[in-house]
C-alpha cells in the first residue's frame, strides 16, 4: 500500500472503505497530513466523467468537507472524553441511538447539576459566612501555591479538550439530516454548550475560588481538604463517562465524522462552489497509479497573486538504490465561489505550515523553471547545498555540487507541468 492509498480508496468508494480506521489514522496525523491533502487535491481535480464511473464516489463538496474537518480532527489526538461528549457522540442524528443514550443522558444531567450546585453551595456558604478569618501563615501560602498550580494544570487541558471537541462538531455535528430530528439536534447543541461551560467557566471559577478557600482554612489540614473538595467537583464529568475503551470512542467518533462528510454527498457531481484544475500532462488514470506507487512525503508551495490561487505539490522518488533522486511536481489552480475558503483550509495543514524553508525555496525554483521556456539558469540553497536548474529536452535537472567531496550529483524533476494555453517544453 502506498502512502496515499488509504485516503484515495475512501474518496473513490466511501461505502466500502473502513472509515473507522480512516478517522483513527487522520486523528494521528501531524506533519504527515499530506497523506490526505495530496489525494484530496487530485480527487477535486479529476474530470467528472472519469469519476462518474464510480457510482459511490464522493462529490467534491464532500472532499472539501473532509479537508475542513481534518485539521480539527487532528487536535483530538490523545483526547480524554467526558460524559457530555459521550452523549453527543451517541446522538449522531439518524434516530438510532436515542435508547442507547438514555443512561448517559441521565448521568450528564446529574453531572451538570452536581458540579454547579456543589460549587455554588461552597461559594455561598464560605463567602457569606462572616466568621471566616483569613490566615496568611507560611504553610498555608505553600498549599495555596501548590494547589493553584495544580488546578491550572488540570483546568487548562480540560478547557482546551472541550474547545477542540466543540470546534470540530460545531462544524461537523449538524448536517442536513441531523436537523430533521429536532429533539436530538437540540440535545447535541446543548451538550456542546454545556461541555464548554463545565470545562471552561467552571474551571476558571474553581481556580479563582481555590485561593480564597485556602486562605480561610483554620490549619494546613483543612486547606488540603478544601483543595480536594474542589478537585472532586472538577472530575465528576470525567468519572461518570461510559466505561468504553479507546476503540469504542474511535468508532462513535468515526460514525459522526463520516456521517457529516457523506451526508448528501455520495454519487452525482456537485463541485460545491470549488473548481480545481490540474495543470499537468498526465491523464487521470496516471494520478491514481501515481498515488498507489508513491511513498515520498509531499511538499507544498502556495501562491496567491491577483486573486489567482494555486497549490504546487512536489515530492521525491527513487527507482532504485543507485538511481538519481527525482522530483515530480503538479500544480493545482483553485477557483470558484468557495475557492478562497478551500485555500485557507489548505494553509491549516501541518505539512504546509511546518515545511522546511529549504523545500520552500526548492519549490519556488522548480515552479519558475517549469513555467518558462528559455535556457536561463537559476540557483538556490537546498539542504545547505548550492542548486541550479538546467532546462533539458526531457526534464529539469537540479544539480547539486557537494563541496569537500569532489563529486557532483543531479536531481531530476519530471517535466509534467504545462500551462493551460500552451505546453512548456524543456
Amino acid at each position: 500500500m502506498g502512502r496515499y492509498t488509504l485516503i484515495d480508496d475512501y474518496l473513490i468508494d466511501p461505502k466500502n472503505a473502513n472509515y473507522v480506521e480512516l478517522v483513527k489514522v487522520i486523528k494521528c496525523f501531524h506533519n504527515d497530513d499530506d497523506r490526505l491533502l495530496v489525494p484530496a487535491l487530485f480527487h477535486l481535480g479529476r474530470d467528472g466523467r472519469m469519476r462518474m464511473r464510480y457510482s459511490s464516489t464522493l462529490k467534491p463538496r464532500a472532499t472539501v468537507k473532509m479537508m475542513e474537518v481534518t485539521p480539527l480532527l487532528m487536535k483530538l489526538r490523545g483526547h480524554s472524553y467526558n460524559i457530555f461528549e459521550s452523549c453527543f457522540l451517541l446522538l449522531h442524528g439518524i434516530g438510532l441511538y436515542i435508547a442507547d443514550a438514555s443512561w448517559p443522558l441521565f448521568w450528564a444531567t446529574f453531572s451538570l447539576i452536581a458540579q454547579f450546585l456543589l460549587l455554588v453551595i461552597l461559594m455561598y456558604y464560605n463567602i457569606s459566612n462572616t466568621t471566616n478569618v483569613i490566615t496568611t501563615n507560611g504553610l498555608t501560602i505553600v498549599v495555596i501555591v501548590i494547589t493553584t498550580v495544580f488546578f491550572i494544570k488540570l483546568a487548562f487541558p480540560q478547557w482546551r479538550g472541550a474547545y477542540n471537541f466543540s470546534a470540530l462538531f460545531w462544524k461537523a455535528g449538524f448536517s442536513e439530516i441531523t436537523r430533521q430530528f429536532k429533539f436530538e439536534w437540540l440535545l447535541r447543541k446543548a451538550m456542546l454548550i454545556i461541555n464548554i461551560l463545565v470545562n471552561g467557566v467552571l474551571g476558571v471559577a474553581v481556580v479563582a475560588f481555590n485561593i480564597y478557600f485556602q486562605l480561610i482554612a483554620e490549619n494546613v489540614n483543612d486547606a488540603i481538604l478544601n483543595g480536594l473538595s474542589l478537585l472532586f467537583i472538577l472530575k465528576i464529568d470525567d468519572t461518570l463517562k461510559p466505561d468504553w475503551d479507546e476503540k469504542h470512542f474511535d468508532r462513535y467518533l468515526a460514525v459522526n465524522v463520516h456521517h457529516y462528510i457523506t451526508c448528501g454527498c455520495v454519487g452525482g457531481w456537485d463541485r460545491g462552489g470549488v473548481q480545481v484544475d490540474i495543470i499537468s500532462k498526465s491523464t487521470d488514470e496516471d494520478y491514481l497509479h501515481l498515488l498507489e506507487r508513491s511513498d515520498g512525503k509531499a511538499h507544498f508551495i502556495l501562491t496567491e497573486d491577483n486573486h489567482q490561487l494555486a497549490a504546487a505539490v512536489f515530492w521525491s522518488r527513487r527507482d532504485g538504490m543507485n538511481e538519481q533522486e527525482k522530483y515530480r511536481i503538479v500544480q493545482f489552480c483553485i477557483s470558484g465561489e468557495n475557492g478562497q475558503d478551500l485555500f485557507n483550509n489548505i494553509k491549516k495543514f501541518h505539512c504546509v505550515q511546518n515545511d522546511k524553508l529549504e523545500y520552500h525555496e526548492l519549490g519556488k525554483l522548480l515552479l519558475e523553471a517549469l513555467n518558462r521556456d528559455d535556457s536561463k539558469k537559476d540557483s538556490a540553497e537546498v539542504q545547505g547545498q548550492p542548486v541550479r536548474v538546467v532546462p533539458d529536452s526531457r526534464a529539469v535537472l537540479v544539480s547539486t555540487s557537494r563541496s569537500g567531496h569532489g563529486e557532483n550529483s543531479a536531481i531530476s524533476v519530471d517535466s509534467i507541468v504545462s500551462t493551460s494555453s500552451s505546453e512548456v517544453s524543456f
